[in-house]
């Protein structure tokens, strides 16, 4: 459990970087729209204000002609342009301070000189009333300008913070990868070690240290509790002469080549080990010492058949074996493991190259 942590830990941190990363580009992205949405608004609207402008000033260029109805198609002109900027100076404040500040000044002297022209008579024709207009058509050019510049330099910078958080993303995401690479390298690695630590590197099958530690929890734990369990110990005769003979390369070939053959004789339940040497363990749940003895036999009729190759060709092996059956729920390992001790010992000292039954 403690070894899949990190992993689950590095895959929830890659994920969460990412979900991060993309909630910043769609906050960028819904946070800038509106801002899109209102300048353009002010735009179309300056469009029309400064339509309505070139009306006011047709009319005035008119006024020698027609006063009265002209009149109030000025008036009413000139009210639609006040109300629409009071209706552009409500749209302003969802700008930005720095935007919001600049448009209502503009606004305000654009109001100012709709005040002017809303009381003079339609025919008046005087040079303060040409002045005022024209002041009102620079103010509404100007304000519209600034708004077409400001879109476009917000536009600019759009795309500058989108760029951004695409490579913030990216990289967050490139991280977050990286880290579970590397997690899952270091699990593998421990995983190796893990192993390492378990096993004879030699023969493959459990070392001393891991086969004492899990022999006696696989004795307590049989169900039902006294269900037989059978423990063979195993030494090869006179492996030292091989070791002298051949060297001890040739020696290292057959301890392996007798692991393999332990291990394909072994069933899938049982627990095989090299204590250390040439001494090998074998513990066979639920095998009765009949069971036991077949199994041992087996072992032996191979070992004594063996054919080692190259370079201890015709060397001769054979293998002593003591077995022990436990079949009381009482029995504890240290006792299994005695009697199976002194059964090799009597095994080893009746001639070899036999099974005893402690």
């Amino acid at each position: 459990m403690n070894r899949v942590f990190p992993l689950v830990l590095a895959a929830g941190v890659t994920l969460l970087s990412t979900a991060s990363a993309l909630l910043l580009l769609g906050y960028l992205s819904q946070v800038r729209q509106p801002m899109g949405v209102v300048r353009d608004a002010l735009i179309i609207d300056m469009a029309r204000s400064q339509e309505d402008v070139a009306r006011i000033a047709s009319l005035k260029q008119l006024a020698g002609f027609d006063n009265t109805p002209r009149a109030h198609e000025f008036t009413q002109v000139a009210d639609t342009l006040h109300h629409r900027l009071r209706l552009l100076s409500g749209t302003a404040t969802r700008l930005p301070a720095t935007q919001r500040d600049a448009v209502v000044g503009y606004l305000e002297r654009a109001e100012h000189s709709i005040s002017l022209l809303a009381h003079p008579a339609f025919s008046d024709t005087t040079a303060d009333t040409d002045d005022t207009l024209r002041g009102l058509a620079s103010t509404i050019d100007e304000l519209t300008s600034y708004l077409m510049e400001t879109e476009s330099h917000q536009r600019k910078l759009d795309r500058r913070l989108a760029l951004v958080a695409t490579i913030l993303t990216a990289l967050v995401l490139m991280v977050g990868v990286v880290l579970f690479v590397a997690l899952l390298r270091l699990e593998r690695h421990s995983n190796a070690l893990h192993y390492l630590a378990m096993t004879d590197d030699l023969t493959q099958l459990y070392n001393r240290r891991q086969w004492l530690d899990q022999a006696p929890h696989l004795l307590a734990l049989r169900r039902p509790a006294d269900s037989p369990v059978a423990l063979m110990l195993l030494d090869l005769d006179h492996f030292k002469r091989i070791n002298d003979d051949f060297g001890h390369p040739a020696g290292d070939k057959v301890l392996k080549a007798f692991g393999v053959m332990l291990k394909r004789v072994a069933r899938r339940s049982d627990l095989a080990a090299r204590l250390g040497g040439d001494e090998f363990a074998l513990l066979m749940p639920q095998a009765d010492a009949r069971n036991a003895e077949t199994v041992g036999e087996r072992i032996r009729h191979e070992t004594e058949h063996f054919d080692p190759t190259q370079p201890a060709a015709g060397a001769n092996l054979t293998v002593s074996i003591g077995i022990a059956v436990s079949s009381h729920a009482d029995d504890d390992f240290s006792t299994l493991y005695r009697r199976a001790d002194q059964a090799l010992y009597q095994a080893k000292h009746q001639g070899r190259n036999c099974i005893r039954l402690g």
